[in-house]
């Protein structure tokens, strides 16, 4: 009898088909987090043509950039000091021969005003666009980190998060300083995934780039030296990683020791530190002492490897029963207030156009702001508790969010904008506390109602969402408020 083989593909195995679906996945969520910075790009470039008042740091910022199309090196803002009314009080800084931040993002302004015009709306661009490719890069952090749809969630969360939407469109340097330090953690979490030391010296290299847009960028090198140390680089690498922010630093020490001479550190603790000095001496002295510390602590780490290679295997686990819970419990009692508030349709943060207004507020004032603006930020709080529960690379996040949101806190000078380093990675820990909520098969059981907690979970996330977006129509988008 004549036999005929099957001339059909063989099935393909569930493994197989896991694999292309995961595949699948990660492409369609990677086109949608596309498309959310591309609305962010459109919204923060459009929202800046809403107003003509303009903050006093975007004047000084687009006046530089016309003036570095004419002098490379007049990276200063006398001839704006100049202009202003005689009699109106102007900080010292201006009267300087260089301006007081490093000059990178100066001239991203200055490739804009080139390419498009010196007008406002094209300084405006450098800004809508480091914002937005933040978003893609916490969707890369997300994704490595937990999944592509944790890595799509955190690109949500980040798009339409009052702050990064404010200072998106506005000429200020904190997305720019966001986007580098954020490209360090991607890039230090994917050589750690992935086994290659060399793209450590690329988040070097991202940390080096964040320095130039302003100083507090070089405190991502630290807090990111620690998972990078615990991996075993060959020395060479980890060499390389320490140095790499400082080469990329000397053309801007060299400038300024040619401008000040041996003057320059005296003179940099004058323009940033006196008035603060003077205020509150104690405050500066903690920040100086947390610096050092850090500094100190990373080179015991190089000594005593052993200690923190324990590190990711700490548990924490109260020594009570339930006791996990109880923490939960208390953490959102104590944070319920600005939660609720930011729950409530009719409330709306206060804001201001004067310098300092918030400087007389509680050390929790960042917390209570991120709550307010985004409910959902919640997650962030609450995740740590299930510490021993995540990837390794998921408790870097904390060991680098935490830290560098305490050195804010400590800084003592309120304004939203300058925590927005922060929000990307409490974005991705909210998102992965809200994916794993909404995947509960808990049964909240109210006499004989039984519902579903993810289905709770669903409902208020929607509101919060509706409320955020809400929030961002009415306030931000606008693009009315200043110190917010």
């Amino acid at each position: 009898m004549q036999t005929f083989e099957s001339t059909e593909p063989p099935a393909p195995s569930s493994f197989t088909k896991g694999i292309r679906g995961k595949w699948v996945s990660s492409r369609i969520f990677l086109v949608l987090s596309f498309l959310l910075a591309i609305i962010y790009f459109y919204l923060a470039s459009e929202s800046f043509s809403r107003t003509s008042r303009k903050t006093f740091d975007e004047a000084v910022y687009h006046h530089m950039g016309v003036q570095l199309q004419v002098d490379m090196s007049a990276y200063h803002a006398i001839p704006l000091a100049l202009s202003l009314a005689p009699g109106r009080p102007i900080p010292d800084y201006l009267t300087q021969p260089l301006y007081k931040h490093p000059p990178l993002f100066s001239y991203f302004i200055l490739i804009a005003q080139i390419l498009g015009g010196s007008t406002y709306a094209t300084s405006a661009l450098v800004s809508a666009f480091f914002g937005a490719a933040t978003i893609l890069l916490v969707y890369g952090i997300g994704k490595v980190c937990y999944n592509a749809l944790t890595g799509f969630v955190s690109a949500f969360l980040l798009a339409f998060n009052p702050i990064h939407a404010i200072c998106g469109q506005k000429i200020w340097l904190a997305t720019t300083l966001t986007f580098f330090m954020t490209a360090a953690v991607l890039l230090t979490l994917v050589g750690l995934k992935r086994k290659q030391p060399y793209l450590f010296l690329l988040a070097s290299a991202a940390i080096g780039l964040a320095t130039l847009t302003k100083y507090p960028g070089i405190l991502a090198l630290p807090l990111l030296a620690i998972p990078i140390w615990l991996s075993r680089p060959s020395k060479p690498i980890l060499f390389g990683y320490f140095a790499i922010p400082f080469l990329f630093f000397l053309p801007w020490l060299q400038w300024n020791m040619e401008v000040y001479g041996l003057d320059l550190f005296y003179n940099n603790f004058v323009i940033h530190f006196a008035a603060s000095y003077q205020e509150t001496p104690l405050t500066i002295w903690l920040l100086v002492g947390f610096s050092i510390c850090l500094f100190c602590l990373v080179i015991w780490a190089l000594n005593n490897p052993h200690i923190f290679k324990s590190l990711p295997k700490i548990r924490f686990q109260p020594p009570i029963p339930h006791g996990r819970s109880l923490l939960a419990f208390a953490i959102v009692g104590a944070l319920i207030i600005p939660v609720m508030q930011g729950l409530n349709w009719h409330y709306f943060p206060e804001t201001s156009w004067a310098l300092g207004f918030f400087h007389k507020e509680p050390f929790y004032f960042y917390i209570e702001r991120m709550l307010i603006y985004s409910p959902l930020f919640l997650g962030a709080f609450l995740v740590p508790l299930w510490f021993r529960q995540q990837p390794n690379s998921a408790r870097y996040l904390f060991i680098y969010a935490y830290p560098l949101l305490i050195f804010y806190i400590l800084w003592d000078n309120f304004q939203c904008r300058y925590i927005e380093p922060v929000i990307p990675v409490m974005a991705i820990l909210a998102a992965h506390g809200l994916v794993v909520a909404m995947g509960t098969k808990m049964v909240l059981t109210i006499g004989k109602l039984r519902i579903p907690l993810s289905v709770l979970v669903a409902l208020v996330s929607c509101y919060a969402v509706i409320r955020m977006i809400q929030f961002n129509i009415i306030f931000s988008y606008p693009n009315t408020a200043c110190y917010f």
